[in-house]
């Protein structure tokens, strides 16, 4: 009977050691796509940006803006993975849902309207080969990153990566349209249609962002009443024995 149960214990101890060597590999794969995609994303913005100056480019500083705030969302993401513990990593992760619930309901704010404004307005090719072969770049790059950072998410059940991911694909998603719409020729009724279904992609920043948020705010609620209760615990404690101590000093002689 000790020999099953020694065979019991063993066998969960080696289960839960090779969940957690998977969880940590997981953990480090996340973290190494967080970075590329964090200099990538600076990287990229700073050359749409500069050519915007250059050129001006109004589609140059909305992929700009766009990949810089990706930057920055990838680097509060990645600084949530370098929890070293579950809790630390969870605490992490609905912190990061918070800031970045806020950045990128900035960048709708930003630089939506903008992009919206460049699918109503009708535009003739502008044969541009450089933002051309960026903009091939900038998709490919992040279709890439977005499936594996997807993938990483679910497995890490990382809240903050996921959402991180969805924003990521939106943009992914506008720039396609922004590209068929500027150097394309497409007929009025086809741009009209593309417009329309960017709309609709638009509609899904907000939503995100502000899931985000409600996350993070859900989270930190229950911290609170937590904490809150854990202090009145101890407080009736504290006062209890307190009264203990006074009436076993009152009945002694």
């Amino acid at each position: 009977m000790a020999t099953v149960n020694d065979n019991t214990s063993s066998s969960v101890a080696e289960e839960d050691i090779n969940r957690n060597k998977s969880f940590k590999l997981y953990q480090t794969i996340a973290y190494a796509i967080c970075v590329v995609t964090c200099h990538l994303g600076l990287y990229l913005g700073l050359i749409a940006l500069f050519y915007c100056w250059f050129v001006g480019s109004l589609l140059g500083l909305s992929y700009a803006i766009s990949a810089l705030m990706n930057s920055i969302c990838s680097f509060f993401v990645f600084w949530h993975l370098k929890g070293q513990t579950p809790n630390d990593l969870e605490r992490r992760d609905y912190l990061v849902c918070c800031i970045n619930g806020a950045l990128i309901f900035g960048s709708f704010l930003g630089i939506k309207s903008h992009e919206i404004q460049l699918m109503i307005d009708l535009q003739t090719p502008t044969g541009d080969w450089f933002t051309r072969v960026y903009s091939v770049i900038h998709i490919i790059s992040f279709i890439t990153l977005s499936i594996v950072k997807l993938v990483l998410s679910t497995k890490l059940k990382s809240k903050s990566l996921f959402y991180d991911t969805l924003s990521s694909i939106t943009g992914i998603v506008l720039s396609i349209a922004l590209i068929l719409r500027d150097r394309i020729s497409i007929s009025k009724g086809e741009k009209e249609i593309i417009g329309f279904l960017c709309m609709l992609t638009v509609i899904s920043l907000p939503i995100i962002s502000f899931k985000l948020i409600f996350i993070g705010i859900v989270y930190q609620n229950k911290l609170y009443r937590q904490s809150f209760r854990q202090e009145s615990n101890n407080t009736y404690i504290n006062v209890h024995t307190t009264l203990l101590s006074s009436s076993h000093t009152h009945v002694i002689p």
